[in-house]
């Protein structure tokens, strides 16, 4: 099931964003952001992703908060920035990452808590993941042969998968419409000759899939 290279691929996929919150003094208090997210994606059991996102005072006075997650999100860690902050008025702000690493299979969400003045952030993300290994964009199919295509999958189930060419619609490949998600398939390569990519779609997770880089049929 080529599990190193999968792994291999997890780390280099994995990304980090910065999301600015601003929160306004006004007088004493601040008023609430409007509502964040920050989506993880789809990510294999075992694994880890990281974001970040800073806190801002753009107002007067000083802002003073927490960072902090509550019980019950364990598949989310505060790995810089937890705790309490105090942000001078157009200072420097308070920069925080957050480390999602799921332990099963399944939809996770988190309203984690910014402070009093600045409300929660919603952290949401998905425990489970495909990784195309083949085809690659060094890969060439060519028409009249079997080509091979291989995947690593924590989800089990069943998955659909599919072929674009030429940037087009993601049409069903013949008898790859509902398999085994076992990390393996055989296909027959048709006219015509096309840049393609191919997309697995987990039919028992349907929120989950993923496209290959873009490669060549001649």
């Amino acid at each position: 099931m080529h599990h190193k290279l999968g792994r291999y691929y997890e780390h280099a996929l994995s990304s980090r964003l910065a999301i600015a919150l601003v929160c306004f003094m006004i007088g004493v208090g601040c008023n609430q952001p409007d509502d964040e997210t920050i989506d993880f994606g789809a990510v294999r059991t075992g694994m880890t992703s990281d974001k970040s996102f800073s806190i801002t005072n753009t107002g007067r006075g000083r802002l003073h908060g927490s960072v902090a997650i509550p019980e019950g999100c364990e598949d989310f860690t505060i790995i810089a920035g937890v705790g309490s902050y105090t942000l001078a008025e157009n200072g420097p702000p308070h920069d925080v990452t957050v480390r999602f690493s799921p332990a099963s299979i399944g939809s996770k969400v988190c309203m984690m808590d910014i402070g009093p003045d600045c409300g929660s952030v919603m952290l949401n993300g998905f425990g489970g993941n495909i990784i195309i290994l083949s085809p690659i964009a060094i890969t060439v199919w060519d028409v009249g042969q079997q080509a091979s295509i291989q995947w690593d999958s924590d989800l089990g189930g069943n998955v659909q998968i599919t072929l674009s060419r030429n940037g087009g619609s993601f049409i069903v490949l013949s008898g790859l419409g509902n398999i085994l998600n076992d990390g393996n398939a055989q296909v027959m390569v048709s006219n015509p000759p096309s840049d393609a990519r191919i997309r697995i779609q987990s039919l028992t997770y349907p929120e989950v899939s993923v496209v290959s880089q873009t490669f060549r049929i001649n």
